[in-house]
């Protein structure tokens, strides 16, 4: 059974149907197909004028439901997973990186190897000459010096954090001790 996008595809193709998910696909409009498309009109100046004349064509004075690619999505954030798992990565971090529980990590591990993919991907990357041994990432980022302390200079130490798109603060102050 096809999906609106299938149908939608069908009409206009691929790259048309792309425009329409991402300026209607989020659930919050409508998409109204007008009996006739014209210059100036929002559908035509989105996926242009001949995808938008084979729409009113197919649609007329209707109201399509575009969905998101919620499928697409997951799909990438599961490819994402899997490489990291392979450069890699704990779950703990993968989930912090993600925004992700770790049970859910886990969980996508599990479907990842259960499918096949976990394994389909590693050698993928080892014939495409990426680094896999367990633990090494392939993009290691240097340490960078972060000072830590309270605002006075003899309480403030500096250690060494790895690079990444995360922050760490760290506040000490004298009454906690």
């Amino acid at each position: 059974m096809n999906t609106v996008l299938d149908d939608i595809a069908a009409v206009i193709g691929f790259t048309a149907t792309l425009k329409l998910v991402a300026w209607f696909g989020e659930g919050i409009s409508n998409l109204y197909v007008p009996a006739m498309a014209e210059e100036g009109q929002l559908l035509p100046r989105i996926i242009g004028m001949s995808a938008a004349r084979a729409m009113s064509k197919e649609w007329p004075k209707k109201h399509l439901n575009v969905p998101r690619l919620h499928n697409y999505e997951t799909e990438l954030r599961k490819r994402h997973i899997a490489r990291m798992i392979d450069k890699g990565y704990s779950l703990r971090e993968i989930a912090g990186q993600l925004q992700m529980s770790e049970r859910r990590v886990s969980q996508v591990k599990e479907e990842l190897r259960s499918s096949g993919l976990l394994n389909d991907l590693t050698e993928a990357a080892q014939s495409s000459g990426q680094p896999q041994t367990p633990g090494a990432r392939a993009t290691a980022a240097p340490a960078r010096p972060v000072a830590v302390g309270g605002g006075n200079a003899d309480a403030a130490r500096v250690v060494s954090l790895p690079t990444r798109r995360q922050t760490l603060t760290v506040t000490r102050d004298k009454r906690h001790r």
